[in-house]
């Protein structure tokens, strides 16, 4: 069947929020839509534009496209076009944390009755990763004529409507074709990023985005708990300069380089500079406090990274490891703190290889307590070798980009 908007049947579940949202800006974009809401006071509420919360420019628009959009309370399957389902559905935290699926469950039951229908289930609501590929297809392990789909939100509260509309990105994980190909003609109107990957991926990319807000907020917030302790402080002013860093600034901004995940910080400043304020916070706040955590994950991450390294590497016979950078960073010879020094040391203590090191700037470097001569020249390639990356000089990148994948492992994920 060719994909046109009149062989699309689309059912959008829950009509909260997200889905008021997404009913008003596809019925925006020429789609009609079967809004669904099983509380049927609440339906009668919404059919008279009688909206529970507000949001700017979502009245407006479900009144001025209300002949695409038919509000009723159960699923309307189509067998002779292609069904899609937008889960939009609450799914709130328990006491304890945990995420409370009964109502995303509730929905997708009702999809079992259809067995012969073509039905693209789109799971819009927010889920830990994993949810589709374990409970979900689970609950619907009968239903072989449903296709799963990931597509989570990204709308702020305020301005909602227009972060939609006019989303920079979206985010779709699936693992069919047919389902990609339907999700991409969906949104092909949009001027946006559009984001092709798999279930967990996608389900992963959600909680990746809002708890880094939630990041960002706690350690500003960190940051004025221990200015009280101070006494003194201006901490309006002090966050006003902060702001001035020109790496805030341009497009793309190079503050993006710090959110990129990797082997971790070293240098000279970092380093010394967290556990100086982490020692006095701890007299001042207490141990329990974001700096430590910071240290912990700084070092924990070289640790994950050689178990993930000695795994990839434990069923293949390779001659010689090959370490690339041995500053900490690209651009400097200074290897104080280097989590790449940090890395060579742990890995050996684990294994003993044979191994080289290279780097652009450093010319020798002591290991476990013995001096080792640094290349500076760039590698040949060799398929008895393995290479890990441990700094990223451009050079290295070039020459990993050349060399087959199972022949190298990338601490910085740059490649």
């Amino acid at each position: 069947m060719k994909i046109k908007k009149e062989n699309l049947n689309i059912n959008i579940v829950g009509l909260g929020f997200v889905g008021l949202i997404t009913t008003a800006v596809f019925s925006k974009k020429g789609f009609m839509i079967n809004a669904i809401e099983n509380d049927k006071k609440k339906l009668e509420k919404i059919k008279k534009n009688q909206i529970e919360f507000y949001e700017p420019h979502l009245n407006q628009n479900l009144k001025k496209y209300k002949n695409r959009i038919n509000f009723i309370s159960n699923l309307k399957i189509d067998e002779d076009k292609i069904n899609i389902v937008f889960i939009c559905v609450g799914t709130p935290s328990k006491k304890n944390g945990k995420i409370d699926l009964k109502f995303l469950k509730n929905a997708c039951n009702k999809l079992k009755i259809y067995k012969n229908q073509q039905i693209i289930l789109i799971i819009k609501s927010t889920v830990l990763p994993g949810t589709i590929n374990g409970e979900l297809k689970h609950l619907l392990r009968n239903n072989k004529n449903i296709k799963f789909c990931s597509n989570p939100e990204f709308l702020q509260e305020g301005q909602a409507f227009k972060d939609f509309l006019y989303s920079e990105k979206i985010v779709v994980g699936s693992e069919d074709r047919t389902t990609s190909k339907i999700m991409k003609y969906i949104y092909s109107g949009f001027n946006s990023k559009y984001i092709l990957t798999n279930f967990i991926t996608a389900e992963y990319i959600k909680y990746l985005s809002n708890n880094l807000l939630a990041c960002l907020i706690s350690y500003s917030n960190f940051m004025k708990i221990l200015s009280f302790r101070l006494r003194g402080i201006e901490l309006k002013k002090s966050f006003d300069v902060v702001k001035l860093d020109k790496r805030w600034f341009g497009n793309p901004a190079k503050i993006l380089n710090y959110f990129h995940p990797g082997l971790g910080y070293g240098g000279s400043c970092l380093p010394k500079d967290v556990k100086s304020l982490e020692f006095m916070a701890s007299k001042l706040i207490g141990s329990n406090n974001i700096l430590s955590n910071i240290i912990n994950i700084n070092l924990q991450i070289t640790n994950e990274i050689i178990l993930d390294v000695l795994n990839t590497i434990k069923k293949k016979k390779f001659d010689k490891i090959i370490f690339l950078g041995i500053s900490f960073k690209p651009g400097s010879d200074d290897v104080r703190e280097s989590k790449s020094v940090e890395f060579i040391k742990k890995l050996l203590k684990k294994k003993n290889f044979n191994f080289y090191i290279y780097d652009e700037k450093v010319k020798k470097i002591k290991i476990n307590n013995k001096f080792f001569k640094v290349k500076g020249s760039l590698p040949y390639f060799n398929n008895k070798n393995f290479y890990i990356l441990l700094t990223g000089w451009k050079r290295y990148l070039k020459f990993l980009r050349k060399i087959p994948k199972n022949n190298y492992y990338d601490t910085r994920e740059l490649i």
